[in-house]
């Protein structure tokens, strides 16, 4: 199923083609009340009741209460969930009508108001004349104008029925579709309340261990395992929101976790509003039902970075030898990817000199460096060895993890003569990992620092520490396919051919 979101199309052309023969009875020769504006139509707050159809066809009584206010050449629509723009009409004295649809759009409106609303505005853009009726106690009508078309006419009582007064209308500020600054970006999905699958329903669920991402028209929850594209929404800048069909999640299959996005599908296609109430806060709300979620850039901070993997937690080098230490990070969102700073300090800089870069940089007893998260890329630390001893070399993220290694400076290089994978028969975890070893011999080889790749990056990646990763967008197509893991130390190489469960 496609997640793209349908607004209902106003309707441009109505199969009824005869000229309209009012329902009710015609007053013939009623005069309007006198306009002082130029338009036949006084100004004013009008409620549109329903639209009244040609000969041999029903009225259609419209499930959404409109209103119109017509005022010197301009017309606005409303109703029960969002003003719809700016429009201009001309009512003649003569009973002669025009209207004109400048930035008027029925986006934002669920179901039955978008559409009552395009049938009201195809009617009116059609209208050809106007005309006057007054009250009939008879048949139990009030005064009213009808905006006459070729197939439908637009019944118009003044005053509004719906609690609409010019006031109001005027004083409500019109939506910009296009300016939803508030809501893009990646977040992380702090609570669910209530959360409708967790064992106890009036409880929140979460924190999630993932993030949603938010772009202009699409959410994307990516421990969504059938879906890789999310689903649509429609956000407007007064606070309306709403999601096309949450459907399109599906969970058929998954485990483990994923399980959990379950309350955050349920709970979005109950969603009728939106707030920021910070720059760093989300708020999602609808009938019995609240998101709150963080931004990521800020609260990444504390929580995004879980793991720091080094190639190997101890490094041999010979004095004067050179080895180039691997270094990756897994953050908390599986499908999150970038590059978090990493702080590192040597503890003995005159034992083992460590530079970062391309390595045009004087050696240094702290630095920072920049860590790909989440990627089968990964970023090297130079170490030389300087005189016998032992330093500790240890890196901090931002949420505060630290790994550290063991630099061995040692007064003759051994050269390593053999490397093998061990831990491809370990069962995949429920998030699909795997954490693989590379075994190298002899035991004191110096400057043995591995690297590793996978030939289907995009599917399967593996980071400097060994450990595999299936893709979580690619989970599905993943399973069955086959992927080779290499370990390459020096002029050693091992490979590893592996059957995705």
């Amino acid at each position: 199923m496609s997640g793209r979101f349908h607004i209902p199309r106003p309707i441009t052309a109505l199969c009824l083609a005869s000229t309209l023969a009012l329902a009710g009875g015609l007053t013939v020769g009623a005069s309007a009340p006198a306009a002082a504006n130029g338009q036949g139509v006084p100004d004013g707050v009008y409620s549109i009741v329903n639209l009244e159809p040609g000969s041999g066809h029903e009225s259609v009584l419209l499930n959404t209460a409109l209103a119109v206010e017509l005022t010197q050449g301009k017309a606005r629509i409303v109703s029960g969930c969002l003003p719809y723009g700016d429009a201009t009409y001309d009512a003649q004295a003569d009973g002669a009508w025009t209207f004109a649809q400048s930035s008027l759009s029925t986006k934002g409106c669920p179901g039955a108001a978008a559409s009552d609303a395009s049938q009201v505005l195809a009617a009116f853009t059609a209208g050809t004349s106007w005309r006057y009726e007054i009250a009939d106690p008879a048949v139990g009508r009030s005064a009213r104008y009808l905006v006459v078309g070729p197939a439908w006419n637009v019944v118009l009582v003044p005053g509004s029925t719906n609690g609409y007064t010019a006031d109001t209308v005027r004083t409500q500020p019109p939506d910009d579709l296009s300016i939803v600054p508030g809501l893009q970006g990646s977040w992380r999905v702090e609570s669910v309340s209530p959360a409708p699958y967790a064992p106890a329903s009036t409880a929140p669920g979460g924190p999630y261990p993932w993030l949603a991402s938010i772009d202009a028209t699409r959410i994307t929850l990516p421990w969504g395992c059938n879906t890789g594209d999310g689903d649509a929404y429609l956000a407007t800048a007064s606070g309306a929101f709403i999601m096309h069909s949450a459907e399109v999640f599906t969970l058929i299959g998954c485990q483990g976790e994923r399980t959990e996005s379950e309350d955050v599908f349920h709970a979005l296609a109950r969603v009728t509003r939106w707030e920021s109430p910070s720059t760093d806060v989300l708020l999602l709300t609808g009938p019995s039902t609240e998101l709150r979620l963080e931004r990521a850039a800020s609260t990444n901070k504390a929580f995004t970075i879980t793991a720091l993997r080094p190639a190997t937690k101890t490094v041999r080098i010979a004095i004067g030898q050179t080895a180039r230490l691997a270094l990756s990070a897994e953050a908390i969102a599986p499908e999150a990817t970038g590059k978090a700073t990493v702080r590192w300090t040597n503890s003995r800089g005159a034992v083992a000199e460590v530079t970062t870069g391309a390595g045009t940089k004087k050696a240094a007893k702290k630095g920072s460096i920049a860590v790909p998260f989440n990627s089968d890329a990964q970023v090297r630390v130079k170490i030389t060895g300087a005189k016998k001893g032992t330093s500790r070399l240890t890196f901090t993220a931002p949420s505060g993890v630290k790994t550290s290694v063991k630099i061995v400076v040692v007064a003759r290089a051994v050269a390593p003569t053999k490397i093998a994978i061990t831990g491809s028969n370990a069962k995949w975890s429920d998030s699909g990992q795997l954490a693989l070893r590379a075994t190298i011999r002899p035991a004191n080889a110096t400057g043995a620092v591995p690297q590793w790749s996978s030939s289907k990056p995009q599917i399967v990646r593996v980071d400097a520490r060994g450990r595999l990763t299936i893709v979580p967008s690619d989970t599905p197509r993943a399973s069955g396919q086959k992927v080779t893991i290499t370990v390459k130390v020096g002029g050693k190489q091992a490979k590893k051919t592996l059957t995705l469960p």
